[in-house]
């Protein structure tokens, strides 16, 4: 019968392994496959700033351009890199994104980063070796004003993993910065344009967006954006969002996110009136109505409530597995127990 308190010491085991370490696994394997791997930028003579880790090119119209970029690996086995390039977008923070991502692209943008710089999807660096990746950058015959701008992410393809769609996208990454320019920028002045104003359920919360666009190949740095949203038949301010610092990449759109989950919209007429401003003295405003249907809410609440089931059922799946997991341990344990009981019988 001493058979007993190991085959408990057993379950609990492994019922705490199948709880606990799966997190503690996950976090400590996002920062290992960053070990051993770095880059190097190499500076072309046309590299305009030369303190900076990025590609800052001066162009000419047409022109046709290789870069080199050094991987490097310092451990004992050759890994696969992923190198994927993506325009300059802004995000609804105000972040400059340099990484792939499902951002809408403005219409003012004339010329796409990706269609003008192109290089190798995936390289495979050698063992305490390095590898030189090819940039290739062909310039638009047509003459290009102001700024384009976009990014090379570098990721390690974990082993294994023989196709782009199964690389982890939680893993660490390393971005580099692209800026391709023909000219002086300095003396082009920025241009904010509005969209629209438009609701959904962001992140489990009603969400108002205000979308407008910078139309012009160049940042717009330090904006100060204030939004106040009215009931128009009280022409009654309702509340007031204001943020600073926001950051647009050239030519992209960004959808300004204004909460409304603690507001309590009822359906009727409003108006957002908002307000742009940057420290160069440049200041746009806007004044928009729209309408709260009835079946706006009820849509808001139906996304809303199944982006909540789609949120917890992971939580679920893992908790049913858990269950499962110690049921089928827990016959086990009985069926032995009950095994080894009729054998001590038989024996005695």
């Amino acid at each position: 019968m001493k058979i007993i308190p190991w085959l408990s010491f057993y379950l609990i085991s492994l019922f705490l392994f199948v709880i606990y370490p799966l997190e503690t696994l996950a976090q400590e394997s996002n920062q290992e496959p960053m070990n051993g791997f770095s880059y190097q930028v190499i500076q072309p003579e046309n590299q305009l700033n030369k303190d900076v880790g990025y590609y800052d090119l001066l162009m000419k119209q047409g022109q046709k351009q290789k870069v080199e970029l050094i991987l490097y690996n310092t451990t004992k086995k050759a890994f696969d890199v992923s190198t994927k390039l993506s325009g300059a977008k802004t995000n609804g923070n105000g972040i400059v994104e340099y990484a792939p991502n499902d951002l809408k692209e403005d219409g003012s943008l004339k010329y796409k980063f990706t269609d003008i710089v192109k290089t190798s999807d995936r390289v495979t660096v050698p063992a305490e070796g390095n590898k030189t990746v090819i940039v290739d950058i062909t310039m638009p015959e047509d003459s290009v004003e102001g700024l384009i701008a976009g990014g090379i992410q570098l990721q390690l393809i974990e082993e294994g993993q023989n196709t782009e769609k199964e690389i982890i996208q939680n893993k660490f990454a390393y971005l580099i910065g692209f800026l391709l320019s023909e000219s002086d920028t300095t003396a082009i002045k920025p241009n904010l344009k509005f969209n629209e104003v438009y609701s959904k359920v962001s992140d489990g919360q009603h969400t108002l967006f205000l979308n407008y666009s910078n139309t012009r190949p160049i940042f717009v740095e330090n904006m100060d954006v204030a939004v106040k949203v009215f009931k128009n038949n009280l022409n009654k301010e309702l509340f007031e969002i204001k943020k600073s610092e926001l950051r647009m990449a050239p030519n992209s759109m960004i959808d300004f996110p204004i909460s409304l989950d603690d507001k309590k919209l009822v359906k009727g007429e409003y108006k957002v009136q908002a307000d742009v401003r940057l420290p160069t003295g440049e200041n746009w405003k806007w004044e928009r109505n729209f309408t709260v249907t009835q079946e706006d809410l009820s849509t808001l609440s139906a996304q809303k409530n199944q982006m909540n089931v789609d949120a917890t059922n992971p939580i679920y799946k893992v908790l049913l597995g858990v269950i499962v997991v110690v049921i089928l341990v827990l016959v086990m344990v009985i069926i032995l127990i009950k095994r080894i009981k009729s054998k001590t019988q038989r024996l005695s």
